[in-house]
């Protein structure tokens, strides 16, 4: 990788260009709204020009994205990813993940780009939660978008288990349909979290249990 100042330049493959770009650039476009940096992807390389903060969010966010292409796994340290203040963690129960992330992974990139965050699943490793087997989901941005992007996470969970939504989906005459597809959820409900334990991780469990009087599912774990 070549640095020149506020710009850094990414070696890529001809394959790799194509996925970075995304069909009508959506894709690079994604990705410059959650880093902030500048992307100019073309060729053999991609130009990553912002503050080196900006930077290192765009290239961790490239090498993930190239990493789960056609199924890949994800080779990151995961405890390391954990400990950054600026990321969240969901652990979302198994028979919802495919609701969550929609056709081709639409659903979930379509929350990226409203709350300008960056979204994955690390699919090498089922959790145990509260209720059945989990996949752990990753979300990196700023805490006020991470908030956001984690409600509506959460919402979309919720409808998938029991039909209910606690921000108002689906409206009224609407029927059913994804949650995540009713326009955005209100302010985030979190202000005052809690640090637990050693690894400096927030906790987020400050809403009620999903049960309600029709014998509803327990809440996911949200980290």
């Amino acid at each position: 990788m070549a640095s020149e100042g506020n710009l850094e330049r990414m070696s890529l493959s001809d394959q790799d260009v194509a996925y970075l770009v995304g069909r009508g650039g959506a894709t690079r476009m994604r990705l410059e709204a959650f880093s902030g940096c500048r992307l100019n992807i073309d060729r053999d390389c991609a130009e990553v020009e912002g503050t080196p903060e900006q930077r290192e969010l765009a290239k961790l966010s490239i090498a993930i994205t190239l990493q789960q292409r056609n199924g890949g796994s994800v080779t990151i340290d995961f405890d390391d990813l954990e400990d950054r203040e600026d990321v969240s963690t969901f652990d979302v129960p198994k028979e919802t993940v495919g609701f969550l992330l929609g056709a081709k992974g639409a659903t979930l990139r379509q929350m990226e780009t409203k709350w300008r965050v960056f979204m994955f699943f690390n699919n090498d490793r089922m959790r145990q939660g509260k209720h059945g087997p989990c996949k752990r989901l990753y979300v990196i941005g700023s805490k006020q978008n991470r908030n956001d992007a984690l409600d509506e996470a959460e919402d979309v969970v919720r409808f998938k288990l029991t039909g209910e939504s606690r921000n108002g989906y689906p409206q009224p005459g609407k029927g059913g349909g994804h949650p995540g597809d009713r326009g955005p959820p209100p302010p985030s409900r979190y202000d005052d979290r809690d640090r637990y334990g050693d690894r400096g991780r927030y906790d987020d469990r400050r809403y009620d249990d999903y049960a309600d009087e029709r014998g509803g599912a327990p809440p996911p774990v949200r980290y």
